[in-house]
């Protein structure tokens, strides 16, 4: 009956480290999507400041 149990506990650790796996690997994706998303935030701001300095510099020289 020990080789009984030495197998269900095997396969008990087997689950769990999977279980685990499939855990970290979820969490790994949630957090490449929040830097993919936060990355291009910031291009989009980099874009955006890039266009006002742009209309400004628009500005200048029709005043100029």
């Amino acid at each position: 009956m020990s080789s009984v149990n030495g197998i269900i506990q095997t396969a008990t650790a087997i689950s769990n480290a999977q279980l685990h796996n499939k855990v970290d690997i979820a969490v790994l994706k949630k957090q490449q999507e929040a830097s993919q998303q936060a990355g291009d935030a910031a291009v989009q701001l980099i874009e955006a400041a890039a266009a006002a300095g742009k209309q400004i510099d628009s500005l200048e020289l029709s005043d100029g």
